[in-house]
């Protein structure tokens, strides 16, 4: 089970080899085992022997912000770090190769918008026209992508423009289930946007923790522009992604999330309520868990980030890095006659 702590000063420790967790109003004892991952939204007492345990389990702790996002997490160091990898990772990121990879990336993610507007024609279909229309937009699109020059403006360029496609024809179906009228990443305001970005911020986490797992450096992407403070990689691969959560929050919408329990428009400034944010990560979590077709088998959407992860690491174990590997066998074959001589010395 995933555990999160969304009350101020829980105590996390170990009680004979269970985690021990203590509120003011309640105290439960778990088995590690039981537990996939701890997730503190309020400041959280934890003891070093509670996080040794989770390390020795393979069970991450992550710290979010007032916003959903991952400030900080902790991990066990056996996470499968290769230095050759890394290595080639580097190497990848500024190389054209990379674009093969990054098309597919972004590939994915309008297929998924695509999805998601076809799910729509299903539940609004007096915007049926409309939608198919967009649909085979961005159908189009996706064809110019892989079939033109491939440099990165371009791909942008390419995604960019589903972008707004999509996002414009969501906002003008659900205009009776949101006041929002358009994307807005930073500041929002309304209960839509606010709930997109908070999904988000969550997910940027699984994300970053299934690269880690497979020894991919989180800060070095292929896509985005590489910050000391940001996880780029996570930024490119949580691309395919984003059409889960989008699904995800309009189901709720049309539900009526937009309410004075999952919104407090009365806050400055407004944001979802605690009584939403319990709604959307229940919801969230729920859905990582199910499953879905993909390359012909039934795999649970969490599954599908590793496999995408995995799926990258397999590419760089193929990539050849210019000049390397004739250096680096040659640098080998001299510490290897050194080593004869002083052996013989």
């Amino acid at each position: 089970m995933h555990i999160f702590i969304d009350n101020y000063g829980v105590k996390i420790d170990v009680d004979n080899g269970m985690l021990r967790f203590v509120s003011e109003s309640d105290e439960k004892v778990l088995s590690i085992k039981k537990v996939k991952s701890l997730h503190c939204f309020q400041a959280t007492n934890i003891t070093g022997a509670a996080i040794v345990l989770a390390s020795e389990h393979q069970v991450p702790i992550l710290f979010y912000n007032a916003l959903g996002r991952v400030e900080c997490w902790l991990w066990s160091h056996k996470y499968g770090n290769i230095a050759d990898l890394r290595v080639k990772q580097a190497f990848y990121s500024q190389s054209s190769d990379r674009l093969v990879w990054i098309t597919l990336v972004i590939e994915q993610k309008i297929e998924g918008q695509i999805k998601n507007l076809e799910w729509l024609t299903t539940r609004k279909q007096r915007y049926g026209d409309e939608l198919k229309k967009h649909i085979d937009n961005l159908k189009s699109i996706i064809i110019s992508m892989k079939s033109g020059a491939q440099t990165l403006s371009k791909i942008r360029s390419y995604e960019a423009l589903a972008s707004k496609q999509y996002w414009d024809m969501v906002f003008k179906v659900l205009e009776k289930h949101t006041d929002a009228t358009s994307r807005i990443k930073r500041g929002a305001t309304d209960s839509f946007n606010s709930a997109l970005n908070y999904l988000y911020a969550i997910l940027y986490g699984q994300i970053e923790a299934s690269l880690l797992m497979y020894g991919l450096d989180p800060y070095i992407g292929l896509m985005h522009i590489n910050r000391h403070d940001k996880p780029a990689l996570a930024f490119d691969h949580i691309e395919p992604f984003r059409p889960w959560v989008d699904r995800l929050v309009m189901v709720l919408m049309i539900g009526g999330f937009d309410s004075d329990i999952n919104y407090e428009t009365e806050s400055d400034p407004p944001r979802i309520s605690k009584a939403g944010r319990k709604t959307l990560i229940e919801t969230f979590f729920s859905f990582m868990e199910q499953r879905s077709n993909k390359q012909g088998k039934r795999i649970r959407h969490k599954d599908q980030i590793h496999q995408l992860s995995g799926q990258l690491v397999e590419s760089l174990k193929k990539y050849q890095i210019p000049y390397w590997e004739e250096k680096n066998a040659q640098s080998h074959k001299i510490i290897t006659d050194n080593e004869t001589e002083t052996d013989l010395l």
